[in-house]
């Protein structure tokens, strides 16, 4: 059986499951007179911290981030 990992809020310190956390998904349409254009830029799905409230990234999306600069 596979163990869950503990996850720490960066800002207050609150220790728990993925479960305890809130995911929050953010997304951008843009409306133009005929259609929805989707947005090009990539956004990393937050964690929301039940205690405090504040939300962070989920993954160390920077890493990905970095990489795809190291690229060019």
């Amino acid at each position: 059986m596979r163990e869950e990992k503990e996850i720490k809020c960066p800002y207050c310190g609150f220790k728990g499951k993925p479960k305890d956390f809130y995911l929050l998904y953010e997304a951008v349409v843009n409306v133009t007179l005929t259609s929805a254009v989707k947005e090009g830029r990539e956004r990393p799905p937050l964690l929301v911290c039940p205690s405090c409230g504040k939300a962070f990234p989920s993954s160390n999306f920077y890493d990905k981030l970095r990489r795809k600069i190291a690229k060019r």
